[in-house]
């Protein structure tokens, strides 16, 4: 996927994709509804990169060079791990170097590895991001918990899909795992939507480590 500037007009399924399944695209910045309509898909949506992206190599070089520096530290910690103890390596990093903080409203992986700060959103696309690095299948999955929007992950650990709410196992320096790899018997999420790929259905039971 490649934006030469401007504005550029795509699909709500497609401005999903993008932002859920490629979080390291961070750059764009957001979309808006306009009133046009295309193909079969409803409202278009035009999706607007940050006004300074044109000049902001230095930032996205200085977000690779983060991202290579953390998958490479944490390879050497998954070393010889299975995909569920990797998804654990994953968890504890984001719960030991971001804070949840609601005052910036960053919904982006840049700000979990650049700024250290982040809401639900921001939390899922890191967790995926770095799940994708350290081969580990992950999804970003949008839906509602207690009747708020939230931001969570689903998880394949061999042919089974589970739930991982990496904001809320981050509840200081070390991840608690109340909230990770559950079935969804106690997973409490009502997910609607997840783009880009087929909703997969979680497991009944909980990952044996879950809790």
């Amino acid at each position: 996927m490649k934006f030469d500037g401007g504005e550029r007009t795509i699909t709500r399924g497609l401005a999903s994709y993008i932002s859920n399944d490629h979080p390291e695209i961070y750059w764009i910045n957001g979309y808006t509804i306009t009133t046009s309509y295309l193909f079969w898909e409803g409202n278009s949506i035009a999706f607007t990169p940050m006004p300074s992206w044109r000049n902001a190599a230095k930032s996205k070089t200085a977000f690779t060079k983060k991202v290579n520096a953390i998958v490479n530290k944490l390879k050497k910690k998954c070393k010889g791990k299975n995909a569920a103890m990797r998804a654990k390596v994953i968890l504890d990093y984001l719960a030991a170097n971001c804070s949840y903080a609601f005052t910036t409203y960053d919904q982006t992986a840049y700000g979990v590895f650049m700024k250290k700060k982040a809401v639900c959103a921001g939390y899922a696309r890191a967790y995926k991001l770095l799940c994708d690095r350290l081969g580990v299948t992950c999804i970003c999955v949008e839906g509602q918990v207690n009747g708020e929007n939230h931001m969570v992950n689903y998880v394949r650990i061999g042919k089974k899909w589970y739930y991982v709410d990496p904001t809320w196992c981050d509840q200081g320096k070390t991840a608690i795992t109340n909230f990770f790899l559950l079935g969804r018997v106690s997973s409490g999420c009502t997910v609607t939507y997840s783009a880009g790929v087929k909703m997969p259905k979680l497991t009944a039971k909980d990952y044996p480590m879950a809790r």
